[in-house]
């Protein structure tokens, strides 16, 4: 597994080393202009913290899809991670699709007005550019039924009119400035941690393509606002850092979050994680050794659990919500835990937790399966901070319950109470800005 990590870091920098004669031979030849080149949503096989300074502006190329109703969520993931590859710098959405697209089993229409929204969703959380795929619709070749702005119909069409009623929309926004949040939360994630996880040959099975936007989707329902960061980056200024599943966790990284909770800061990781060093090699003295020391906990048995049918992260160019995979068998499928009042379904992992350390508080403990009554949330005092651990992965709902638990002991508040988690809200600069993707009106007090 250590030999293939290293071919996808190869494969990653490679391509950055290629990017980067080609962007310094066009410089060099006198031009003036930004370089940059297409992101596409959180992409597997390139290392975006690396390539991202080599960048001029970020751009993406993003798919939402009409057929999901909430697929403004996996878009708003999209959109966040583009703003915190390169903070404080508008980035561009260089891709979208006016209406339909044409590469997927069923292609649907954009509703009325959705292109519209995601638009603005864009601007809202750091774009400075809203762009096309394509301008007029290909009358041959393959993608002659991908949309465009100008449909094979001409311009007396909804398409056409919503993209006209869209420039119109954005000529009388305000002055936007900053692309920054203000977020006082961030998911720490990091691709070689993705790529070791991607090898086979663990106790279990994740897919952390789909993962991290599950976390970020619990934080996005409850309108908190959350950056993307690097484990080894800038953390000053966060007051909780959820750090999910980062089962690779390199030394200056485990210093990093240990420094950050150590100065005040609140510390999330979640199971399988802080298992083994930038080498996929484990270090002496079992698992969580990077984070030992804020943590007080290890853990002795990692209690795979039959893993649930489960989205998968999607891989096409932009595609925000990839596959279902089955899932299935004999054996204990899911590991409840008692939170706050509410049952948490925790699913993949029920982890046999040690704790080290007198001062770990036992927040939750297991109320099902074969660890019922041994503890499945901990914290601990450290330095000016905390630090939890949660020795399992829970669904959906069970996300929102833990991040909700999490923020609160952080301090942190929704930026906007709202009726229904339809309506997203989000901040750039002093500009809040407030999308009702229901079928319905309501009505938020601001």
């Amino acid at each position: 597994p250590g030999g293939l990590l290293d071919f996808k870091r190869f494969t990653s920098d490679t391509l950055l080393e290629l990017f980067v004669m080609e962007r310094d031979i066009i410089k060099a030849s006198g031009a003036t202009q930004p370089v940059t080149t297409n992101f596409m949503g959180f992409f597997p096989p390139a290392d975006y913290w690396k390539w991202a300074p080599e960048l001029d502006v970020i751009c993406d190329d993003n798919y939402a899809d009409p057929n999901d109703p909430t697929t403004f969520r996996g878009a708003a993931f999209t959109r966040d991670l583009m703003r915190s590859l390169k903070k404080d710098v508008p980035w561009i959405l260089m891709e979208q699709a006016p209406n339909d697209v044409n590469w997927r089993p069923t292609n649907a229409p954009k509703a009325p007005g959705q292109m519209k929204a995601l638009s603005i969703q864009a601007v809202a959380r750091g774009a400075d550019a809203i762009n096309f795929f394509q301008w007029r619709q290909s009358r041959r070749g393959s993608e002659r039924f991908h949309s465009g702005m100008v449909p094979h119909a001409g311009t007396n069409t909804r398409t056409w009119r919503e993209i006209t009623d869209l420039g119109e929309t954005l000529k009388s926004l305000p002055e936007l400035g900053s692309s920054g949040s203000g977020a006082r939360v961030a998911i720490a994630s990091d691709w070689e941690a993705r790529w070791a996880l991607d090898a086979p040959d663990h106790p279990g099975e994740i897919d952390y393509g789909a993962l991290i936007p599950r976390w970020h989707a619990a934080l996005h329902r409850q309108q908190i606002l959350v950056d993307l960061v690097h484990p080894a980056a800038d953390l000053s200024g966060y007051d909780l850092i959820i750090a999910p599943h980062l089962y690779l966790l390199g030394d200056e990284a485990a210093a990093n979050l240990t420094g950050f909770v150590n100065d005040g800061g609140h510390l999330l990781l979640a199971a399988f994680a802080d298992v083994v060093d930038e080498h996929d090699a484990f270090r002496e003295g079992g698992f969580q050794v990077g984070l030992r020391e804020v943590l007080g906990v290890t853990v002795e048995e990692f209690g795979a659990l039959v893993p649930p049918a489960v989205a998968a992260g999607g891989t096409s160019a932009g595609d925000t919500t990839g596959s279902v995979l089955a899932a299935g068998g004999p054996g204990e499928n899911h590991a409840d835990v008692d939170l706050d009042g509410r049952t948490v379904r925790g699913e993949f992992f029920a982890e046999q937790l040690q704790i080290l350390d007198p001062e770990v508080e036992t927040i939750a403990r297991f109320s099902s399966g074969r660890l019922t009554g041994e503890p499945a949330l901990t914290s601990k005092r450290a330095g000016r901070g905390r630090a939890h651990y949660l020795a399992t992965i829970p669904d959906d709902e069970g996300m929102r319950t833990v991040t909700a638990w999490a923020a609160r002991t952080a301090g942190v508040d929704p930026v906007l109470e709202v009726p229904t988690e339809m309506i997203e809200v989000s901040r750039r600069g002093d500009v809040l800005t407030i999308i009702n993707y229901d079928r319905v009106a309501h009505t938020v007090d601001v």
